[in-house]
């Protein structure tokens, strides 16, 4: 947009605003229809530090396989994992009281 090649949005232009001033762009925080899917920080450079940690700890659990403990606040939806280690705690122990 900023070369001419597309039209400039005014999602688009508030995104580069934001980035402009080294804030988190809404449309990286939030759905089209603004429910919040990502973590909250009060400047771009905290968001982008905690994404590159994210990313660390997920490609370290892909590279070397589940690790024993977790960065709870590194996923998107700490409970959701709660939730499926308890469901998965439970299948297992169902499965060992069947035998």
């Amino acid at each position: 947009a900023i070369k001419g090649e597309v039209v400039l949005t005014p999602e688009l232009e508030e995104t580069l605003s934001a980035i402009f001033d080294a804030r988190v762009p809404h449309l990286w925080e939030n759905t089209l229809t603004g429910d919040e899917f990502s973590w909250r920080s009060p400047s771009l450079g905290l968001w982008f530090t905690s994404l590159l940690s994210r990313n660390d700890q997920y490609r370290s659990w892909l590279d070397n396989g589940r690790p024993k403990s977790f960065w709870l606040a590194g996923f998107f939806n700490p409970a959701g994992l709660l939730t499926a280690m308890k469901q998965e705690v439970t299948r297992q122990r169902n499965k060992a009281g069947e035998r």
